[in-house]
């Protein structure tokens, strides 16, 4: 890999090692855990809202990547 472009490789599921798997699963419940406790708190919307929303945006006006 090359640090300058910034990406990492693509590594299917089934080629990455048991510890790849373990370090993915434990990355997903971190990400999991981190959701609930936003919901937990009360921070989220309803989804009809929030598609309403996106559907009320400017493409145009979109934020470049």
């Amino acid at each position: 890999m090359n640090p300058s472009h910034g990406k990492l490789p693509d590594i299917p599921m089934q080629d990455a090692g048991p510890r790849a798997q373990m370090e993915r699963r434990k990355a997903l419940l971190q990400l999991l855990e981190m959701g609930q406790r936003d919901i937990d708190a009360g921070n989220f919307r309803d989804l009809a809202e929030f598609l309403d929303e996106l559907d009320g945006e400017d493409p145009d006006q979109s934020v470049p990547a």
